[in-house]
C-alpha cells in the first residue's frame, strides 16, 4: 500500500508584513494574497522594468484610419484589430502596409477572435468564434493566407498562444471531456495533432465564468474570472499560483463582491485590478476598480500608485492603464492618440527636468504630427531584471 502526501508548509512573510501566504505544493510555489493586508504604496517608473522605447506614428491614409481597437506589436510589425472592419498592417517605422484580415463571416474572415504569433515564421494564427473546425493562419511578410489550421478539439475559442515548443495552447469556451475526465485547456502542434490536456481541478466541474490564458517568458498562466485565482500551466496540469482572501464572504452579483483580473506579468511583478461591485441598479453593476503590485522577489503586495511613463515624462493613472501592454514576445507598448500625444509632449518638453535619451525624440515626431492623425505607438522592451 502506498499512500502520497501533499506537503504544504505555510510559512508567512517576514519583516511585518503579512499581504502574503506562501505555500509550497512539492517544488511550486503557492501564493495566497490577503487583500485587507495591504498597507504598502509602491510608485514604479516604466524604466524600472523596461528600456529602447521609440516613438512610432502611425501613417495617416484613408485605408488604413485607425480607431478603436486591439494592438499586437512583433518584432517586425504593427498590428491593429480595427472594429468590425479588420487587421491593419503596419511596419515597425508606422507605414501602411495593407489589410491583413477581414471582418466577416466568410471562410478566411473573422468577427469575434484571438490571435497569437510565430515570430520565427512569421505566422498570424487567430481563433475566429465562428470556426469551430479549424483556425485561421495568415503570412506576415506576404500576407498570404495559410490555408485553414485543424482544430485538435472542436469548438468555438478565441483565445490562443503560441507557445516556444512551437505549439498553440487553446482555451476553449467550454470544457470538454475525455473519459471521466474534464479538461479546459489542451495544446496542440501545428498540423492539428492533440498534444497534451490539462486537467481541471477538483471543484472545477461547474465553472461557468470567463477564463483567461496568458505566456510571458515561456509560462503560460491560466486565470479564472470568477475570484482571479491564476494558475500556472504546467506539464499536464494546472498549478495553483496565485489566489485572493478578499476578507469578505464573496457572493457574485452582490454588493461587495470582489474579483481580480492579472492585466500583465513581467520579470519580478504581477500587476493586478481589483474589481469591487459598489451598487447594482436596475439589474446594471457599477463597480470600482483598485490597482496592485504583487513583487515575486520579496512575496510582497504594494498598492500601485501612478507608473511614470519616462519616454513622455507622465504620471499615467488607473484608468490610462488599459492602454499599457506588456506581451509574451517581451515588448511593451502604449498608444496615444494624435491629440493627447501633441500635449503631452508640450507639457514634457516645458520641463526642464525631461531629458534625454527621450527629450530629442519626442520633440521630434511631435513636431510632424497633426490633431487628426493616427495614433503613436510607444514601443519598449522589457528588461531581463528589474531595477
Amino acid at each position: 500500500l502506498m499512500t502520497c502526501f501533499i506537503l504544504l508548509v505555510f510559512l508567512s512573510c517576514g519583516r511585518e508584513d503579512k499581504s502574503v501566504t506562501v505555500a509550497w505544493n512539492g517544488s511550486d510555489k503557492e501564493y495566497l494574497i490577503h487583500m485587507d493586508n495591504v498597507k504598502d504604496t509602491l510608485y514604479p517608473k516604466l524604466s524600472d522594468f523596461a528600456e529602447d522605447f521609440e516613438f512610432i506614428p502611425l501613417e495617416t491614409k484613408e485605408e488604413c484610419l485607425v480607431n478603436r481597437g486591439e494592438y499586437f506589436v512583433t518584432e517586425k510589425y504593427i498590428l491593429f484589430k480595427k472594429r468590425r472592419f479588420g487587421i491593419l498592417q503596419f511596419d515597425r517605422s508606422g507605414r501602411f502596409i495593407r489589410t491583413l484580415a477581414r471582418y466577416g463571416q466568410g471562410p478566411n474572415e473573422y468577427t469575434r477572435s484571438g490571435w497569437t504569433v510565430d515570430e520565427k515564421s512569421q505566422t498570424l494564427y487567430m481563433a475566429a468564434s465562428a470556426k469551430k473546425n479549424y483556425f485561421l493562419r495568415f503570412n506576415l511578410n506576404t500576407g498570404e493566407y495559410l490555408g485553414d489550421l485543424k482544430k485538435a478539439m472542436q469548438g468555438k475559442s478565441t483565445n490562443i498562444e503560441f507557445t516556444p515548443e512551437n505549439s498553440l495552447l487553446v482555451n476553449p469556451f467550454a470544457k470538454f471531456k475525455e473519459g471521466e475526465n474534464e479538461y479546459y485547456l489542451y495544446e496542440q502542434d501545428l498540423s492539428g495533432e492533440l498534444l497534451k490536456t490539462f486537467e481541471a481541478p477538483a471543484g472545477w466541474f461547474n465553472v461557468s465564468s470567463g477564463k483567461n490564458l496568458f505566456v510571458f517568458d515561456g509560462k503560460a498562466r491560466y486565470e479564472l474570472f470568477d475570484d482571479g485565482s491564476i494558475f500556472t500551466v504546467k506539464k499536464n496540469r494546472l498549478v495553483p499560483f496565485i489566489s485572493f482572501d478578499f476578507g469578505v464572504t464573496n457572493t457574485p452579483d452582490r454588493v461587495g463582491y470582489c474579483s481580480m483580473i492579472m492585466e500583465y506579468e513581467t520579470n519580478d511583478w504581477v500587476v493586478l485590478e481589483k474589481r469591487s461591485v459598489v451598487k447594482i441598479v436596475d439589474d446594471i453593476i457599477y463597480f470600482e476598480s483598485t490597482n496592485y503590485i504583487f513583487d515575486k522577489k520579496e512575496e510582497k503586495v504594494y498598492h500601485q500608485g501612478p507608473i511614470h511613463f519616462d519616454p513622455t515624462h507622465q504620471g499615467i493613472y488607473d484608468g490610462d492603464n488599459k492602454s499599457l501592454s506588456i506581451q509574451g514576445n517581451g515588448i511593451i507598448h502604449f498608444v496615444y492618440q494624435s491629440i493627447d500625444f501633441i500635449d503631452q509632449a508640450k507639457k514634457a518638453l516645458e520641463d526642464d527636468d525631461f531629458t534625454e535619451p527621450y527629450r530629442f525624440k519626442l520633440k521630434r515626431v511631435a513636431g510632424l504630427m497633426t490633431e487628426n492623425d493616427n495614433p503613436v505607438v510607444v514601443v519598449g522592451r522589457l528588461l531581463v531584471e528589474i531595477k
